[in-house]
């Protein structure tokens, strides 16, 4: 480190000579346990004291303050400190005081109160110091303006207070420091004394520069001036002449001066201009050479550090406190430089404390108007974080920019809305140079916002001849075609812009066909271009033709016979075989290798032997039971590869069957062997079979009742083991039948016969008289019907015919009989009662049969209810044996008559309607 000393003399006037610190009362704090606050065991008072609150207490070593505290005690190992980070507010203000114990003042001839004190930070009020003689009325009596913006590495800065008027057996003294929570900083005090004070005490309070910089590159460090602060802490006034003198790369100088300061007062003392010999550390140190009355010596040097780079420009030492950025939006926030010589700005060097790796940002160079950013200049690339970990960053910009002397803004862009964590610090702090921007906002200083900092933010300057560069391509490159061609070409460069012969205009191109390609690379006002060639080499005939085939049973006739013989080539086919000579006889696949100078490509060609068509097999027409049967099921036309042409058009091999209907297909297939074949398929939805039994009863004596579901069906399985059509019966029981169609679709049904008590009809013997008869039905019945439609018990009869009467018992059973009476005169009936009838179902729901077997003839025919109302009435003409249907869907449930007459021939049968 290079080390300038510059020389200051005091001359005392007035010569008193004092011992050091005379009479003092010392306290240095170095025997309290560190942390602790309150009230200290040497007397000394901490308010407030509780942990977390903003307070006074023991320190040792660096401060807890972000970076702004001291590095060490002045003398020995403790100090006391309050730091400005532990205030709750911001809105609200804190008060911390360090109190003194009472000291007895009366000896004293000119009491005084020194201390040394380290004030670094942003944002700070002031600390008072204040002076108490018994009560509870403080009176100020300095007051210390902070922030004091001194690096931790300089010494503590002294200072001594006159208590002449306050010289009582009870004077106590304080520190009261204000602050809030926004601020950032450090006060601490060390070595405080209750002294005689002396008549002459020249000090320095402190040491500046006329540039506010820590890092400067050598091309903007020349003519720099270093101002040493004097203050006189002795009784009496000084005379003050300072001489300073140093050696640098231009040369050497000397100056002097000469003042008087009266007892109490300052003044400062500014070097001629310094100019640095080259790179590296300088400490700039102010040494006050003063007479020998002037006994107190530990504030009579000063230092003042910075760094002169090749390249880097720094406003800040490297210590962050925390990192700041934009939560949850975006925006532009920097820092004002001052550039003294013409320079070539290259990069920006920024400092995040939190990145988010794959974030982005840019940075923008401003001119400045009025201490505010004012016209764009310039700007970076876009950057993308590299990683998560803290530290420096490098944001290139596309061409070296050549600045004059004046003041620049230099703003980051925090192009995501993650919070960029930007480093900042409040060491150093230099007013109105950091400004932040929202979008489509103004330019805001950071103070407005009660934040007091300097960026992490280095300028980086260097030759502009770095704004050269190169472009290649690399050499021409060759490729075989059989293999894929996927060459990616770079021309790469920083901040350039690309044109290339296919009209790109991207950093690289991937190409994949032989050919020339050239780029021109423009960047800085240069372009320069490059080309590349790619070459297609050549190949071995490997072409065995199309793909070919042959019907099964002619395989002996096949033959293809290949000749290969490209010059320079070698071939190799699958199966082993070297040569370009070779005979394809057979189904297979053949596959040869010619490599021709280490370019290997492939031939191939197919051989099929194709079968006839295989007819396919969908089995006979289909029945699905039920109008609402589900239907799915899928039709395969087998023969892989043939033409499918289905009913609807469709080409598929198959087909799905959702439905009833007809459904056929027509398979061909062409080529080597040529074939054809339909197939047909119906899918019927069948209904089940509409059978029905109804519950009825049989009446003792009479004939056996028939039980007939339903006619014209394919198979009927009765519960009694019966597979007839229909079944007579005479026995009370249930009667279950199984009724199933040509599709195997069936339904069931069931009777309920009941047994009832039977009655009997007799008319008697046939009549053959010449006058009126009387007949009747002797008995008890709830019923009678006469063929006569009469329902009397008894009728008259005057004509020659056949009567017939039926009668009905309580229970439903019913009884008939027949007499045939002859008036005189009348020509007796002969061959009555020929043939029978069937009458079925019975009972029966919509209609019924009536089936005549051996009966001829025209017969009337009536259906009469049990009241002998008449509901049907009609005429068929019989010959042999017929079957008769009749509808009754209309009817009322009941028993009903039927009577069918021929002439004399009367037959009468019973059926029930359900």
């Amino acid at each position: 480190m290079k080390k300038l000393t510059f020389n200051l003399v005091s001359i005392l006037l007035i010569c008193s000579f004092w011992m050091v610190e005379s009479k003092a009362q010392n306290y240095n704090f170095d025997n309290l346990t560190l942390g602790s606050s309150g009230s200290l065991a040497n007397g000394w008072t901490c308010s407030p004291s509780l942990t977390g609150q903003y307070r006074w207490e023991v320190g040792s070593g660096f401060s807890s303050g972000t970076s702004t505290g001291p590095s060490t005690a002045f003398n020995g190992s403790n100090y006391m400190f309050v730091v400005s980070n532990d205030a709750p507010g911001p809105a609200t203000t804190n008060t911390a005081t360090l109190e003194s114990p009472s000291q007895d003042l009366t000896s004293f001839t000119n009491p005084g109160f020194g201390f040394w004190y380290y004030g670094n930070g942003a944002s700070y009020y002031d600390v008072i110091v204040e002076v108490n003689t018994g009560g509870a009325t403080w009176t100020p009596i300095d007051t210390i303006n902070l922030p004091s913006h001194i690096n931790r590495n300089q010494r503590w800065k002294y200072k001594r207070l006159d208590l002449s008027s306050y010289n009582t057996a009870n004077t106590k003294v304080r520190f009261s420091a204000d602050s809030y929570q926004t601020g950032r900083g450090d006060f601490a005090v060390d070595n405080c004394t209750f002294v005689e004070m002396p008549s002459e005490d020249a000090g320095l309070d402190g040491v500046t520069a006329s540039r506010p910089y820590y890092q400067i590159p050598y091309q903007q460090a020349d003519s720099i001036n270093f101002i040493g602060n004097l203050t006189n802490y002795g009784t009496s006034s000084t005379s003050v002449g300072a001489t300073a003198s140093f050696t640098s790369a231009t040369g050497s100088f000397s100056t002097s001066s000469n003042s008087t300061l009266a007892s109490g007062n300052s003044s400062s003392l500014t070097t001629s201009a310094f100019y640095p010999s080259g790179t590296g550390s300088y400490d700039v140190e102010f040494l006050l050479n003063t007479a020998a009355s002037d006994t107190f010596e530990n504030n009579d040097t000063l230092n003042y550090q910075f760094n002169v780079t090749d390249s880097v420009y720094s406003l800040e030492r490297g210590n962050f406190s925390g990192g700041i950025g934009f939560t949850g939006a975006t925006g532009r926030f920097g820092q004002t430089f001052e550039i003294y010589n013409t320079d070539t700005l290259t990069s920006v060097d920024i400092r995040l404390e939190t990145p988010q790796m794959g974030d982005t940002i840019r940075f923008y160079l401003y001119d400045v108007l009025n201490n505010t950013p004012s016209t764009l200049i310039d700007s970076s690339d876009i950057f993308v974080i590299p990683s998560a970990s803290p530290g420096w960053y490098t944001v290139e910009f596309t061409c070296n920019k050549e600045l004059t002397p004046g003041q620049y803004f230099f703003a980051v862009d925090q192009r995501n809305t993650n919070n960029l964590g930007f480093g900042f610090t409040q060491e150093g702090y230099v007013p109105n140079i950091c400004y932040y921007r929202v979008p489509n906002g103004a330019w805001t200083p950071f103070e407005s916002s009660g934040f007091q900092v300097v960026l992490g933010i280095r300028p980086v300057f260097g030759d502009a001849s770095s704004n050269q560069f190169t472009v290649d391509l690399g050499p021409d490159s060759t490729y075989c075609p059989t293999e894929p061609l996927n060459l990616n070409l770079d021309a790469y460069v920083f901040g350039g812009n690309y044109s290339w012969n296919n009209n790109s205009t991207s950093q690289s191109i991937t190409v994949d066909t032989s050919g020339i390609y050239a780029v021109t690379v423009s960047k800085c006002g240069v372009s320069l271009s490059d080309t590349l060639e790619v070459i297609e080499l050549p190949t071995a005939d490997v072409e065995l033709g199309p793909d070919t085939g042959y019907c099964v049973g002619e395989a002996s006739g096949f033959s293809i016979p290949v000749s290969l013989n490209t010059p320079g080539a070698s071939y190799n086919w699958a199966n082993g075989t070297q040569g370009g000579t070779f005979t394809i006889d057979s189904a297979g696949t053949y596959t040869v290798y010619g490599d021709l100078n280490g370019c290997v490509d492939t031939g191939s060609i197919s051989v099929i032997e194709v079968p006839y068509l295989t007819e396919a097999t969908f089995g006979g027409d289909t029945a699905f039971c039920g109008q609402n049967a589900n239907i799915g099921y899928t039709l395969n036309a087998q023969n892989p590869g043939a033409d499918f042409n289905w009913h609807d058009g469709s080409s598929g091999q198959t087909f799905f069957v959702d439905d009833s209907g007809t459904y056929s297909v027509t398979v061909t297939q062409d080529g080597f062997c040529p074939d054809s074949f339909t197939k047909t398929l119906n899918v019927i939805k069948q209904p089940f079979p509409d059978v029905s039994l109804s519950d009825t009863f049989w009446c003792t004596g009479s004939d056996p009742i028939i039980l007939s579901p339903g006619v014209g069906y394919d198979d009927y399985n009765w519960s009694n083991g019966d597979t007839t059509e229909t079944i007579e019966v005479n026995s009370q029981n249930t009667y279950n039948v199984t009724v199933s169609d040509i599709y195997g679709c069936s339904s069931n049904a069931s009777a309920q016969v009941e047994v009832r008590q039977g009655i009997n009809i007799n008319l008697g013997q046939d009549i053959d008289t010449n006058t009126t008869v009387t007949i009747g039905a002797s008995g008890s019945f709830s019923n009678i019907i006469w063929s006569t439609n009469e329902t009397s018990p008894t009728i008259d009869v005057d004509e020659t015919g056949t009567y017939w009467v039926v009668v009905t018992a309580n229970n439903g059973c019913t009884a008939t009989d027949t007499i045939n009476i002859t008036i005189e005169d009348e020509t007796g009936i002969s061959d009555l009662g020929k043939g029978s009838l069937n009458l079925y179902p019975n009972p029966a729901r919509n209609a019924f049969t009536l089936e005549a077997i051996n009966l001829d003839g025209v017969w009337n025919i009536r259906l009469n209810d049990m009241n002998g109302r008449e509901v049907l009435t009609d005429k068929r003409s019989i010959t042999g044996s017929q079957k008769n249907t009749f509808d009754v869907s209309d009817l009322t449930p009941g028993m009903y008559f039927l009577s069918l007459q021929n002439g004399q021939d009367m037959r009468i049968l019973k059926i029930m309607i359900e």
